[in-house]
């Protein structure tokens, strides 16, 4: 099986040397061969980037000329390519060798088109904000692994995710959930999405409370829009509460017993989620641009963590 794995960046490269270092040993494995790295970069170049550019011939860097969203970072990738699987991987989160691995072991199952990991929420600060953040973390990943159980799936994120290449040409480049938006196309196709239940994204939490609305702004339009787009709900928690209480309660109740330490933060998210959908609805008027997003600077600084099997 050979794949590529694609990194868009924002000026976010703190953690590229570590991304590095986990991908290459796939350059010696048989069973699962890595054929590029291409690094999506806007907004001209920097010595950093540079200096991997020139040490791996398999690192390909591609330039934005000006920022157009991840979908488009995305698609100058994927002409590029013709790889069997395609991992995105983003710049400011890490993940480790035996967590790729785990996560392409799944596509030998024929029926499976795509495949997501577990979260692993990191506090630096132990404040309420970075707690806040962690909590909808979580709570992703219990919602995930509920749905997976039940083989009923569908969504990608994590901030990493691998899809099967023959099932994507293009991303449109107004989609701003391109994560949903491919699980869709998958689905499409008859194929399943599945959880590497083994394979982790180790990811900074938000500090602070302007850029986690911003964040959830975002997203919130962005599943409205793949609804829009395709009349298919993903497998967002708020779906879920809205069109499946039940199945809601259940999955919170599990939250519960697995982190009751953070009840209270679960209140606190559940209310921030009312505000920030208020506020995506008013912009909706405004004609906001989402897919140029606002950067959440707090989520950027590099990964302390070094573990690679």
């Amino acid at each position: 099986m050979i794949f590529s794995v694609i990194i868009p960046s924002y000026g976010d490269i703190n953690n590229l040397d570590n991304i590095i270092n986990y991908l290459i040993e796939f350059k010696y494995n048989k069973e699962f061969y890595l054929n590029n790295i291409y690094i999506i970069y806007c907004c001209g170049l920097n010595p950093k980037i540079l200096s991997i550019i020139f040490k791996y011939n398999f690192v390909k860097l591609i330039i934005e000329k000006e920022r157009k969203g991840k979908a488009h970072a995305i698609n100058l990738a994927l002409e590029k390519d013709n790889s069997d699987i395609i991992v995105v991987h983003s710049a400011d989160c890490l993940t480790n060798y035996k967590s790729i691995k785990n996560i392409l072991t799944k596509f030998k199952e024929d029926s499976v088109g795509g495949v997501i990991p577990l979260s692993h929420p990191l506090i630096s600060k132990n404040s309420l904000m970075e707690k806040i953040s962690a909590t909808s973390w979580l709570l992703l990943n219990e919602t995930i692994n509920k749905l997976d159980f039940e083989d009923s799936l569908l969504t990608l994120g994590n901030d990493i995710y691998a899809f099967r290449r023959e099932c994507l040409n293009i991303i449109p480049e107004n989609i701003v959930n391109e994560d949903a938006f491919i699980a869709i196309v998958l689905k499409s196709r008859g194929y399943k999405i599945k959880l590497a239940n083994e394979a982790i994204t180790y990811i900074n939490t938000t500090k602070k409370l302007s850029e986690y609305l911003k964040q959830r702004e975002r997203i919130n339009y962005g599943h409205e829009l793949n609804y829009r787009i395709s009349k298919v709900r993903t497998s967002s928690f708020r779906w879920i509460l809205i069109y499946k209480p039940f199945k809601a309660m259940k999955i919170i109740k599990e939250f519960i017993k697995n982190y009751k330490e953070l009840s209270f933060h679960l209140f606190l998210l559940v209310y921030i989620e009312m505000v920030s959908i208020i506020i995506y609805k008013i912009n909706l008027f405004s004609k906001k641009d989402y897919i140029r997003w606002s950067i959440a600077y707090s989520t950027k600084n590099q990964i302390k963590l070094i573990e690679t099997y």
